[in-house]
């Protein structure tokens, strides 16, 4: 039974130092995997933090803009009041010219 035993102990350490190095190979591969999706993490999120601000300033300007078009939609209902009022004024003006005319050539 003794001897079984070192047997299995020489060929389990031969194993071991047979698979050492490969599993040396596969944590300095999976470091240098794990080292590289974290940059690439790191560089998506700054791309991702640069797309986040340029679109709050977009979404900015586009409520600026849309203010500044209701300011100038209000403006111009009022214009539209006003040469409205005023084209009454004249159709009154030029019916008090004509009536004018007419009781002048009587």
């Amino acid at each position: 039974m003794q001897l079984e035993v070192e047997i299995l102990y020489k060929k389990l350490k031969i194993l071991f130092e047979l698979c050492f190095p490969f599993l040396a190979s596969l944590d300095m591969f999976l470091h240098a995997e794990v080292t590289s999706l974290q940059r690439k993490l790191d560089t998506q999120g700054h791309q991702l933090s640069s797309a986040e601000q340029i679109c709050r300033e977009l979404r900015s300007r586009e409520s600026d803009l849309q203010e500044t078009l209701t300011a100038k939609e209000t403006q111009l209902d009022v214009l539209r009041m006003r040469l409205n009022e005023a084209d009454r004024l004249l159709e009154l003006e030029k019916q008090r010219i004509t009536d004018l005319h007419s009781e002048r050539d009587r």
